[in-house]
């Protein structure tokens, strides 16, 4: 199995490091897009062994949609099996590759093309995540099949990354995998990225919960991360 990530990137230096580090040995390439980073992202990954390409757009709105199609081209490309999305600020679980490989086996067999993995969000502190509420719960279709006719989301915001014809009665089957979140690690970054959607939905029309909860700490619990499955730079 040829399992190839999928990188958009904007000004994201700082975390890539520790992302390419992140994914070694457990993709067989990464596929990366600069979307007209002024902090040399693109120069950076253009030199990384791992990044088999870096497609490059001009800086402008931020369109996901089409990054993403640009990104799920260029792997097949580059003869992919198998897509991980992954973002700048995401990290992989331990391991991954092997779990990931004994899930795609076993869906092969009920014919799942596309699998939900576990979003878990780091919080103050690299070892400890938020599983109170709905941050227990969090789920994103990242594990997709590479195919010719992916007909995707094209919702501006929060878009499944997965082909949508690859649900099951109108969802994407789980796994039991884990990609960890950084973009919630400490309070600044919290607040950063709440200001961030509410400015770009203030209407919350791509997400009915709002994003007030990003800052909201009522009831918060943490937990260490699982025995064996934290994840490694």
């Amino acid at each position: 199995m040829r399992l190839v990530a999928l990188l958009a990137a904007r000004d994201e230096l700082a975390e890539l490091p520790s992302l390419i580090a992140n994914l070694a040995g457990h993709v067989d390439g990464i596929v990366a897009l600069d979307d007209g980073s002024r902090d040399g992202t693109g120069d950076w990954l253009a030199k990384q062994p791992r990044v088999l390409e870096v497609l490059r757009v001009d800086r402008g709105a931020y369109d996901e949609p089409r990054n993403h199609r640009l990104l799920v081209a260029a792997g097949l490309r580059h003869r992919a099996d198998w897509f991980l999305s992954i973002d700048a600020d995401e990290r992989v679980e331990e391991a991954f590759r092997d779990r990931a490989e004994r899930v795609i086996r076993r869906g092969g067999m009920l014919g799942l093309n596309a699998f939900a993995l576990h979003l878990r969000e780091l919080w103050d502190a690299e070892d400890h995540v938020r599983v109170d509420g709905i941050w227990g719960r969090k789920s994103v279709a990242r594990l997709f099949r590479a195919l010719p006719d992916h007909v995707f989301d094209d919702a501006p915001l929060h878009a499944h990354k997965a082909p949508l014809q690859a649900r099951v009665r109108g969802r994407f089957a789980p796994a039991d995998l884990i990609l960890y979140h950084r973009a919630m690690l400490t309070a600044q970054r919290r607040a950063a990225r709440r200001e961030r959607y509410e400015r770009l939905d203030p209407e919350a029309v791509h997400q009915a919960i709002g994003y007030a909860y990003l800052t909201d700490e009522a009831g918060i619990r943490l937990a260490p991360l699982p025995r064996g499955r934290g994840w490694r730079s």
